[in-house]
Order: structure tokens, then C-alpha cells, then sequence
């Protein structure tokens, strides 16, 4: 996947400067930075959201999307808020809620499970579409550190499982250091990168 930006501005407001950054297969990368310096306009680009902006990025494949809030069906079941976005079986559902401790949720609605688990239900759904990248922005923010913590093994446990090509949107230090092989770090104004470093 290859990102070949020239520029991003809303209006006259210049937000991303140049930023070229290549990501192979199965590559974890962690997008950090202050608030606000553009991480999720970033992310927002790759995904195709957003298609204002000069330059290039090619080589995405297919795409999953995990939000910072968790986008549930509220009037579905936790099953079907799978089986509805992804056209897997209910059993093949099933088994992936299982997968990260949600076999005892299958029937209830979103309203019914803590954040948590709303954001287990989200990855697990992300990971069902089988996506050549998959994008997540700040995906734990919000928990407390036991419940952060126990959702970054999950979803390494998942990446291992099924290598898939990772950008992860972050402010905090330890899902970078946990998940990704490499951290990418913007600032500026308008915002490039200045550090770019394995793990």
C-alpha cells in the first residue's frame, strides 16, 4: 500500500502536509501524534471517506473501518450485527464471538453490553469481512486499563491468527508498543511525519 500525499486542507486551512508512507502485507502501523494534528483525517483518506484531498493512495484493498465509537445495528442482535454486515453464517458467528468471550451475548442488543464488549463486537465484525487493511481509530479510548489492556491481546491474538495489514490511529503509547511493528508520528502545521520507527 502506498500513500503518496501531497496536501489536505479544509477550506483555506491547510491540515496534512506531504506524507509518503509505504505499508507491506500483514504490516502493523501505529498513527500517533497530539490531538487534532490529523491522525483520523488521515485515516479517513486511506478509507475513501474523504476524497478531498491532492495526491495518491493506492493499494488498500478491501477495507474494514473500526470507529472510535462503536457502529452497531442498536435494533439487532449481537449475532446479527455479524451476520448482517458480513454475510457469515450465524455459526460462523457464533463461534467468532466465542472467539473473544461473547458466546453468552449472541442474542442481546447492543444496549445490553458494556463498552467493552460493544468494542469486541465492532473488531470481531472488522475481522469477519476477511479486509486485506484493516483501519481503527483509537479503538480503546475510554476504557479503563484493564479492560484496554485485555482488548490489545485480544486483538493481537486475532492478528496473529489472521496477519492482516494494520493502521491504528493512537494517543496512547502502549497500544503502539503492543501492536504495531512500526510507530509513524505526526505534528506540525500543517502535519507531517517526523519520526517514523520499527518496534
Amino acid at each position: 500500500m502506498r500513500i503518496d500525499l501531497r496536501g489536505k486542507a479544509f477550506g483555506a486551512v491547510p491540515v496534512l502536509g506531504p506524507i509518503r508512507l509505504e505499508i507491506g502485507e500483514a504490516e502493523a502501523v501505529a498513527l500517533v501524534g497530539p490531538s487534532g494534528i490529523g491522525k483520523s483525517t488521515l485515516l479517513r483518506l486511506i478509507a475513501g471517506l474523504d476524497t478531498d484531498f491532492e495526491g495518491t493512495i493506492t493499494g488498500t484493498g478491501t477495507l474494514a473501518f473500526v470507529f472510535q465509537e462503536p457502529t452497531l445495528l442498536p435494533w439487532r442482535s449481537v449475532r446479527d450485527n455479524l451476520t448482517l454486515a458480513t454475510d457469515i453464517t450465524a455459526r460462523a458467528a457464533d463461534a467468532l464471538l466465542a472467539q473473544v468471550g461473547l458466546a453468552d451475548k449472541t442474542a442481546l442488543y447492543p444496549s445490553q453490553l458494556s463498552l467493552g464488549q460493544r468494542r469486541r463486537v465492532a473488531i470481531i465484525r472488522a475481522f469477519a469481512r476477511a479486509p486485506e487493511t484493516l483501519l481503527m481509530d483509537e479503538p480503546f479510548a475510554s476504557l479503563d486499563a484493564q479492560t484496554a489492556a485485555a482488548m490489545r491481546a485480544m486483538l493481537a491474538d486475532l492478528l496473529r491468527a489472521r496477519p492482516t495489514r494494520l493502521i491504528l490511529v493512537t494517543h496512547d503509547e502502549r497500544d503502539a508498543a503492543s501492536l504495531a511493528c512500526r510507530t509513524v508520528r505526526l505534528s506540525g502545521n500543517p502535519a507531517v511525519i517526523v519520526e517514523a520507527s520499527a518496534k
